[in-house]
Formats: structure tokens, sequence, C-alpha cells
């Protein structure tokens, strides 16, 4: 396994749990309902990245771009939070990292 797989893996994970976290922050608005969802699918990611295998690497790689993309809307327009700060970065680092173990 390539040591950036376990890298990526784990801040999927993270990410995935700090996503859901934000509806006990926050309160049940549809944003963070949005987030919720985004973070039980990021967290899946993150357990499949530990298999390393090319479709996972594409998924990796896709997914949380359009959630950085998504992330980054709602900082702008929406709410500021450090929550998303931390969410694009990671989605920065996981998108780039999977694009090059491909």
């Amino acid at each position: 396994m390539h040591p950036l797989i376990l890298i990526i893996g784990i801040l999927m994970l993270i990410s995935g749990i700090t996503h859901i976290s934000q509806i006990f922050v926050y309160g049940k608005k549809y944003y963070t309902i949005l987030s919720a969802i985004a973070g039980m699918v990021y967290f899946v990611i993150g357990i499949f990245l530990f298999f390393q295998s090319q479709l996972v690497l594409w998924v990796g790689s896709i997914v949380p771009a359009l959630g950085g993309l998504g992330g980054l809307y709602r900082y702008v327009k929406i709410q500021k939070s450090n929550f998303i700060i931390f969410h694009i970065l990671v989605d920065i680092i996981v998108v780039s990292s999977c694009i090059y173990l491909l």
C-alpha cells in the first residue's frame, strides 16, 4: 500500500465525521443535512481508499472535487465556517493525491 493512501484515507474518514457533526453544531438546516449526506459518502470513500483500486481513485478524484466546489459556494454565499475551510483543504489534498496515484 502506498503511504499516501493511508493519509488520504484517514483524511476522508475524518472529513466524513466532521461533515456529519455539523448537524450537531449548527442545527438541522438544509445545508447541514446536505453536508451530513456528503459526509456519509466521504466516510465510505475513505474506507474504500484503503483498497486502492483504480475505480476508488477515480471516485476519490471526482467526488471531493465536486464537494469542494459545493463547500466553496457555501462558504461564499451561505455561511462562513472553519469546518468549510478544513473540508476544502482536505478536498484539495485528496483530489490531488488521487490524481497523482492514478
